[in-house]
């Protein structure tokens, strides 16, 4: 039973009871009012007798069983003390306890006179004139509050936005190879990006600062942040990797979000970061051999067969490298100096440092070198820069199942993924934890009362996460889990009409077009958004939004603590 019955199922017994209890004081003094001016003094005062005995005992039940409603009702709605459903249920159950106290107080003791015959007619006369109409009054006033609060068909409030965390991949950076690795794949020079090997680009810096702004916009329509100043800026924590385009990112999403504010980006002073380098931190040792067994057996221990399944897309990334048409000769890619990807040998190796296996050959190199034809097309590059103008936004998808499929097996892999990604989601989860409890949790980031977490790392990140909790996205333009630069997986914590919490899931980023053109990002003109399914809590609302025990339950189950460094 969800909490939202069980207000319903507490409002409706405290309309029940407080109704009983009201109608029974009622009957009491105003019932008999008509009749008794005809009624001889003697029968009268043994009906009335004969009513408290029979009848009159049951408000004390009924009375404590109001309140015990009324409270529960209270408590389920405790979550949203604002709400007028709220302050008319703890205003019943306030009062019913004051009824409680005055009848115990003044009308216990008169009605153990009445029982004394004579005094009948001077109680039922002066006494109980004020205490029973005034006990009758308050009750009806309580039974209506309580219907108020408690009727199913008032209107719910809307659910309300407490807590995201943005977990980003860095803006478009240039490629990591230098020019003369990269020229070794391709008939012609590759351009200079300006910058040094994977640093971020200024054009990249620009979109992660569109993207901060289109945060602050979302988060300001969901009531989250205020629309305009600096007041929030406390309350947005960021922390970045100490690698160069994930600091700059930081700094231009900090642009973005909080313009003219003061907002730090938080990295670690000397050495790899845990969050993002696990294994190379040392937080644990992996089993490498088990690490390169979990993807043969995703290939059934056979690498080569990966050239045949993606030869399409092969053939395509060999067309623009090298202008050389798919099944002919390419003279050019045997020229002293060049390399073919699909000459290279593949395999399955146990890996170093952060990267527990690794898969060698040419769906490597291959996603290597679609990548960063994509960092050319969203930088915005034209012409020869362009893939020596033989790439297009169709060549480009194809190209990028590639990058995809490497992902998938080098990043996704389930025993990989909880080596690389245990300790950061689990300080995604100790955060979240924290946003709920209003009070600190050790391994959360931030502080106490933020209301947003910003995260910037990599692309490996953002895949480990995906595999460890066997999540999916699709975006228009770009293949199944594809992770574009500046893309992000988000956790909202919202919480329900009823008062309980529940967590949206989704995965947010540029199209294609949005980057290359440098698009502002409104809420008119969002950047594409894919809700994503969470198994073992997913529901089937529109968000596919969580319950919030149910993720809690889930995402512990998922984390590995022997890969957690508080």
């Amino acid at each position: 039973m969800t909490p939202f019955h069980l207000l319903t199922l507490a409002s409706s017994a405290n309309v029940f009871f407080a109704g009983l209890f009201a109608g029974t004081l009622l009957f009491d003094r105003w019932g008999i009012t008509p009749v008794r001016p005809t009624i001889p003094p003697g029968p009268f005062i043994r009906f009335q007798q004969g009513q408290h005995v029979n009848v009159m005992r049951l408000i004390p039940t009924l009375l404590i069983l109001s309140i015990v409603s009324a409270g529960t009702a209270a408590l389920l709605m405790r979550g949203n003390p604002l709400h007028f459903r709220f302050a008319f249920t703890v205003a019943s159950t306030v009062l019913m306890l004051v009824v409680l106290i005055l009848a115990r107080a003044i009308n216990v003791p008169i009605n153990d006179t009445l029982m004394t015959g004579r005094a009948m007619l001077f109680v039922c006369e002066v006494k109980t004139e004020i205490p029973v109409k005034l006990l009758a009054l308050v009750t009806i006033f309580l039974a209506a509050t309580a219907a108020t609060a408690g009727t199913p068909d008032t209107p719910a409030a809307a659910p309300k936005l407490r807590f995201a965390v943005i977990l980003t991949r860095h803006g478009v950076r240039s490629p990591t190879w230098t020019l003369p690795e990269l020229n070794a794949y391709s008939a012609e020079p590759w351009p200079d990006w300006g910058v040094a090997p994977g640093n971020l680009t200024p054009r990249g810096s620009k979109l992660m600062t569109l993207f901060g702004s289109y945060y602050r916009l979302h988060f300001a329509a969901a009531g989250l942040l205020h629309s305009t100043g600096c007041a929030d800026a406390g309350h947005v924590y960021i922390r970045a990797d100490a690698e160069s385009r994930t600091r700059e990112t930081g700094r231009a999403l900090a642009t973005g979000i909080m313009p003219g504010c003061s907002v730090d980006v938080q990295t670690v002073s000397a050495g790899q970061d845990p969050l993002f380098s696990p294994l190379s931190a040392g937080i644990a040792k992996p089993d490498r051999a088990l690490a390169a067994a979990s993807i043969s057996g995703r290939i059934g221990a056979n690498p080569n067969a990966l050239v045949i399944i993606y030869r399409q897309a092969f053939d395509m990334l060999r067309e623009v490298l090298f202008g050389c048409a798919p099944g002919a000769s390419c003279p050019v890619e045997e020229k002293p100096g060049k390399r073919s990807v699909l000459k290279q040998p593949s395999s399955v190796e146990a890996g170093k440092g952060d990267h527990a296996a690794d898969l060698q050959g040419p769906l490597r190199t291959g996603s290597t070198l679609s990548e960063d034809f994509l960092l050319q097309y969203v930088n915005g590059m034209e012409g020869k820069d362009l893939g020596w103008g033989r790439l297009d936004a169709g060549k480009m998808l194809e190209i990028l199942r590639l990058h995809a499929a490497y992902a998938d097996l080098a990043r996704q892999t389930p025993y990989l993924a909880r080596l690389q990604g245990s300790n950061l989601l689990s300080h995604v989860l100790r955060s979240m934890e924290q946003a709920v409890r209003d009070s600190s949790v050790t391994g959360s980031l931030g502080e106490v009362g933020d209301r947003v977490l910003i995260i910037v790392g990599h692309d490996t990140n953002i895949s480990n996460i995906a595999g460890l909790l066997g999540i999916s996205w699709l975006l228009d333009g770009y293949q199944r889990d594809d992770t574009p630069p500046g893309g992000a997986l988000v956790f909202e914590l919202w919480q329900q009409a009823e008062g309980e919490m529940a967590v949206s899931t989704y995965y947010v980023a540029q199209s294609m077009e949005q980057m290359r053109k440098a698009m502002p990002l409104t809420l008119d003109s969002p950047p594409l958004k894919s809700p994503i399914f969470l198994p073992g809590c997913g529901t089937a609302d529109e968000k596919m939004t969580c319950p919030w025990k149910a993720f809690q339950h889930t995402i512990e189950s998922a984390i590995d603590p022997a890969f957690v460094k508080p």
